[in-house]
Formats: structure tokens, C-alpha cells, sequence
């Protein structure tokens, strides 16, 4: 008897773990929904009185109700992108007062009411957002590799996007599976490409040189080789010597290879702490999420060519959801003058 008692608790235990890994599942397939959507900073209040919901329905993950909450909850969300898709805020809001007006969204705390009576929605959009208005004015591109899963280049060029880098290798052996795809792709459609090679500090600078050199073609009207410097190192220190000397090697062996200055593509809280010598006779790639104005850049330059401002856009013409816009740092004009004289 005792055994069969501890059979069954055992059956259902079983049963309970099941169903919070299956609670676990539906909220990252959620969350990844949610992050399809690129959201306003005064948003955040409104998606997170939703969010609110949520806790509930993983409280009641051995209820069986946890399913129909989740539902629910989908639905609410994909109200709110209803409402406020390609809209003004102030049209957004009146629509949000209207849904919680008429029960299909739930306001628990009043939050919602609360900011769509300021005025104030999310702003969801399917296509890019510039950090500022005078980003405009400037040529925009994306960076490509294989987490696009495919690009329409027909809805690419019904966009104002004029070039494209793309990842090509990393260290001595790996080439990204779209590389050659979106290379030659980018060309017959007429637009402006560029090829990335992802620094390993565990391979040889020579031959990760000469990996990237097999690969990659770059014609007078390609940007410039770009050297990847966004990981941080697996087998040497920030301010090991060989770290540093394995990347000048890389950029040496390149430039000589293609008769081209290499572009550095790096953020500032990495290569601050490998140097702060000057590099400005590299061209500088910044990646720096979330400022308006301009980039922060690392100390070894004074001055950006392109800045990588945003990780979380929606380009039309991509299936991935989480684009990385680049800003070169002037019109179409300019960077075409650019690859011209580099």
C-alpha cells in the first residue's frame, strides 16, 4: 500500500513538473511574440500592467487554468498592437480607453487609463526607428547574418536602407551559412554591401586572416574589410599583449591583402579595456544601444563612421525581429565617397 502511495505522489510530481516546464514554454514563446515589436520608452508602464497578468497564470500552473490565461493574455497584447500599429500616440490612446472601455482589456491597477489619458501609447511599428530626427538626413544599413532566416530583397527596397555588412567568418574555419547568399543578393539588387570577420583570440591572427581572405571578394565599390571586435576573449585577457597585437596583426594582414584600410567594428565597454591608444586610422563601427543624439565611442577614437544604434528594430523584408540598424555618419553621398577614398 505504502508503495503504491509513493508511486502515484511520484506520478504526480512527475505530472507537476511537466506542466510548469510547459507554463515555462508558453512564457518564452510569449516574451519572443512581445519582442517582435519594437516599443516606445513611455510604453513600458502599459505593457507591464499586462504583464502584471501574467504571475497569475504561472501561480496557477497545476490549476489546469493556466492555458486559458495565457490566451488571454495574448489576446490583450495583441490588442494593444491593434491600437497603436502605424498610429500617432494620441490615436493610440484613444483606442486604448476604448478597449478597457468595453472590457476586451483589463486595467487592473488603472495604469493604462491612466497614461492614455496623458496622451501616451506604446509605439509600435513593423519597420526601423532612427534615434533622432536628424538621423534622416544620414545613409542607413543593417547588419545581415544568418538570424535574418532569409531577406525579401524586394521589401528591402521599398525601404530608404542603402548598404548592408554582413557576417562572413569567424575565426579559422566557420563561415556564417547566408554569407554567400545575401552576398551576391546585395549586389544584384544594388545595394551597397560590406563583410565582417568575427575575432577569435584562441586562432592564429594569420590564418583567421587568411580564412577571410578565401571567403570574401570585395570589389573598389564594397566597403572596406571590417574586423568584428564585440565578444569578449575566451583564452587571453583583455590586457594580455597578444590580444592586442593578434588584432593589429589581423588588420595589417588584411589591409595588405585587399589594398584597403580595415573598419573596426567594436562597442566601448570591450576594447576600453584592451586599449586606449589612438585607432583612429581605422575607420570606427560603434555599437551603442540606446542613445539619441550620438553614440558613445571607446577612447581610442575621437569620432564615429558608422554607429550601430539599435539591436531590438523590425526592417521590413527580414523575418528575425531583433535588426541591428547601422547610421553611417552621413548621407548616401558621403558614403559612397568614402568607400571611393578607403
Amino acid at each position: 500500500m505504502k508503495k503504491e502511495i509513493e508511486e502515484e505522489l511520484e506520478i504526480k510530481r512527475q505530472d507537476h513538473e511537466l506542466r510548469k516546464r510547459e507554463v515555462k514554454l508558453k512564457e518564452d514563446q510569449f516574451k519572443m511574440e512581445q519582442k517582435r515589436y519594437f516599443l516606445s520608452p513611455g510604453s513600458t508602464a502599459i505593457i507591464a500592467a499586462l504583464f502584471g497578468i501574467f504571475a497569475s497564470a504561472i501561480t496557477a500552473s497545476i490549476t489546469g487554468y493556466q492555458n486559458v490565461e495565457l490566451e488571454r493574455l495574448k489576446q490583450e497584447f495583441q490588442i494593444i498592437v491593434s491600437a497603436s500599429e502605424n498610429r500617432t500616440q494620441e490615436e493610440a490612446a484613444k483606442n486604448l480607453l476604448f478597449f478597457v472601455d468595453i472590457g476586451a482589456l483589463r486595467d487592473k491597477n488603472g495604469k493604462i487609463r491612466e497614461y492614455a489619458l496623458k496622451g501616451e501609447a506604446p509605439i509600435i511599428s513593423n519597420d526601423f526607428k532612427l534615434p533622432n530626427e536628424d538621423a534622416a538626413k544620414n545613409a542607413i544599413g543593417f547588419d545581415a547574418s544568418l538570424w535574418q532566416g532569409g531577406i525579401n530583397w524586394t521589401e528591402i527596397k521599398e525601404t530608404t536602407i542603402s548598404f548592408i555588412v554582413i557576417k562572413a567568418t569567424q575565426g579559422d574555419q566557420y563561415i556564417d551559412p547566408q554569407f554567400h547568399n545575401y552576398w551576391e543578393s546585395a549586389e544584384a539588387n544594388e545595394i551597397i554591401r560590406g563583410a565582417y570577420h568575427e575575432y577569435d583570440d584562441c586562432v592564429s591572427s594569420e590564418t583567421q586572416a587568411a580564412h577571410f581572405a578565401s571567403v570574401v571578394k570585395i570589389e573598389k565599390k564594397d566597403i572596406a574589410p571590417i574586423l568584428s571586435v564585440m565578444e569578449d576573449p575566451s583564452c587571453l585577457g583583455y590586457s594580455d599583449p597578444r590580444y592586442l597585437r593578434g588584432i593589429l596583426a589581423w588588420l595589417e594582414l588584411t589591409e595588405k591583402q585587399y589594398s584597403r584600410t580595415p573598419i573596426i567594428y567594436t562597442r566601448k565597454s570591450l576594447w576600453d579595456k584592451i586599449t586606449v591608444k589612438d585607432f583612429s586610422m581605422y575607420p570606427l563601427w560603434a555599437a551603442a544601444y540606446g542613445f539619441r543624439s550620438s553614440p558613445v565611442i571607446p577612447m581610442s577614437w575621437s569620432a564615429w563612421t558608422f554607429w550601430e544604434y539599435t539591436d531590438q528594430a523590425i526592417l521590413k523584408g527580414t523575418n528575425s525581429g531583433t535588426d541591428l540598424m547601422i547610421l553611417f555618419n552621413g548621407p548616401f553621398e558621403e558614403l559612397q565617397a568614402f568607400i571611393e577614398k578607403n
